[in-house]
């Protein structure tokens, strides 16, 4: 007798297929006490297979690989849907604060600044650092060993100096009430080193986060357990839309507080639930001190990071370039209060809810490059239509709903898509590598916009930016390889 613990309709296809007769029982641990009883930590279907009279178990090829595994260790949790949640929590804190970046620093920046540019400028800060911090963090986690693990430790860091420097951010009106045209050479260089403080160290638990996940779980559902992260990041923002947004007409600081509650509770996931993998420090190996230089050197001698890369950028300069100042337009250019700004774009993370998990499931099954692609090709048609078609607040409406729509489709691919060609103990130097790109152009992007946007005296034009960044998005993730280095050297070994 024989049992797998995999999907029972592959362990049938798999037994026919080797001509091996006999009664197979499916069963699901779930149902079945006595065996949930022995293999609690097993979530997974289990076929059992009884040969017949003279007909032997097979034990090699295909049937050794299906019905003479072990189940899962206790601390093994990558199938587990709960833990993808609680790691999707982290994605929860983070989209909290860049929801804080995107929508409430403008407006708390137009306190202080009447050009349209400057406020891009302290936007950009963030992408300054994120092609700066991110990268040392992804790549030092791959050799840092401690108690509490490889890259949990930069989360303890990151998270609470964040919160800190955000709050001080929303205070800021109140702790420097100067008019415009009284503001002090001072008073900006305290604005800039509050905002400086604030992006780089969201940079360190941004530049973690990716890492983590791949170190969490395996390749083949890697979109799966992705796909559990904007359902977090949405329903953050319909909160921030539908309550914490109707809170700021009466102060704009009520967003902030909102913001750094469910940081912290982010934060609490992360220490008392996500645990990573037990590994030994690498005995007598010599830490090479880091270099940018080197580290981006990479890109040329490998053509798939390249690749990976430029789709990256892509995809991290579209919403950068999108929600730098749709707050504005929607203030400014439609007249909306906050409160019917965010009643206007809660569409998109609600529909977000319900399209998280299949679009997962579609990266595992199709490519990460397909959806990548078609995650562009809707974003530039939201771009598009943003240019000729808003004047009001329901088109608005309509609008983020699909551009929330494609930037579900790339978020859910891009984490996949990164890792795809990643080889193990290298993982964090490549997600820093594609995050320098990603920081890189975003930060080339924001400035881009805002001189557009004082140009134009309006918002409308720096909208077209959005639809040639898709069409290059689209382009470079088509070039982009389906079966990257792990898959093929298993393909080989089967072979």
């Amino acid at each position: 007798m024989g049992r797998a613990y995999c999907d029972p309709s592959r362990c049938l296809r798999a037994a026919k297929g080797i001509g091996l007769r006999g009664h197979v029982s499916v069963w699901s641990g779930r149902r079945r006490a006595g065996f949930a009883d022995r293999h609690r930590q097993s979530p997974q279907p289990w076929v059992e297979f009884r040969p017949t009279v003279g007909q032997p178990l097979a034990a090699r090829g295909p049937m050794e690989e299906l019905f003479m595994r072990e189940p899962q260790s206790a601390n093994d949790r990558e199938h587990s849907r709960l833990y993808m949640a609680a790691m999707a929590m982290i994605g929860m804190g983070l989209s909290s604060i860049e929801f804080i970046s995107g929508t409430m620093i403008p407006i708390t920046m137009r306190h202080f600044f009447d050009s349209r540019f400057m406020i891009s400028i302290i936007i950009d800060l963030n992408r300054l650092f994120g092609f700066v911090v991110q990268p040392y963090v992804a790549t030092r986690g791959d050799t840092v060993r401690t108690r509490f693990g490889r890259r949990r430790p930069f989360f303890f860091l990151g998270f609470p100096v964040t919160v800190l420097f955000m709050l001080l951010i929303g205070l800021s009106p109140r702790i420097f009430a100067h008019p415009l045209s009284a503001l002090s050479l001072i008073v900006l260089v305290k604005l800039f080193i509050l905002n400086v403080v604030m992006q780089a160290f969201q940079d360190v638990s941004c530049g973690t986060e990716g890492p983590l996940y791949a170190e969490t779980f395996p390749q083949k559902i890697l979109g799966h357990a992705s796909s559990f992260r904007p359902i977090a990041a949405n329903l953050v923002q319909l909160v921030m839309l539908l309550g914490a947004m109707r809170l700021a007409d009466k102060d704009e600081f009520y967003p902030y507080v909102c913001s750094a509650a469910l940081a912290t509770v982010a934060f609490l996931v992360i220490v008392f639930i996500i645990r990573e993998k037990s590994e030994a420090a690498p005995a007598g190996k010599q830490e090479a001190p880091y270099s940018i230089l080197k580290h981006a050197r990479m890109l040329i001698d490998n053509m798939d990071y390249l690749k990976v890369a430029i789709v990256g950028a892509v995809g991290l300069a579209m919403p950068a370039a999108f929600g730098l100042f749709l707050s504005l337009f929607g203030k400014e250019t439609l007249h909306l209060t906050p409160k019917q700004y965010g009643q206007s774009i809660w569409v998109g993370p609600a529909l977000a809810l319900f399209a998280a998990v299949p679009a997962g499931l579609l990266v595992d099954r199709v490519g990460a490059k397909y959806v990548m692609a078609a995650g562009f090709f809707t974003q530039m048609i939201a771009a598009i239509a943003i240019v000729f078609f808003v004047h009001d607040a329901r088109g608005l409406m309509i609008v983020s709903g699909i551009n929330t729509f494609g930037g579900l489709l790339h978020g859910v691919a891009i984490t996949p898509l990164v890792f795809l060609f990643a080889k193990e103990g290298e993982r964090g130097k490549v997600f820093g590598l594609i995050q320098f790109v990603r920081a890189a152009a975003a930060f080339v992007i924001s400035p881009l916009i805002g001189l557009i946007a004082d140009a134009t005296k309006g918002y409308r034009a720096g909208y077209g930016i959005c639809v040639a960044l898709a069409v290059i998005g689209i382009i470079a993730a088509l070039a982009t390889r389906n079966v990257g280095n792990q898959e093929q050297g298993a393909r080989q070994a089967r072979g």
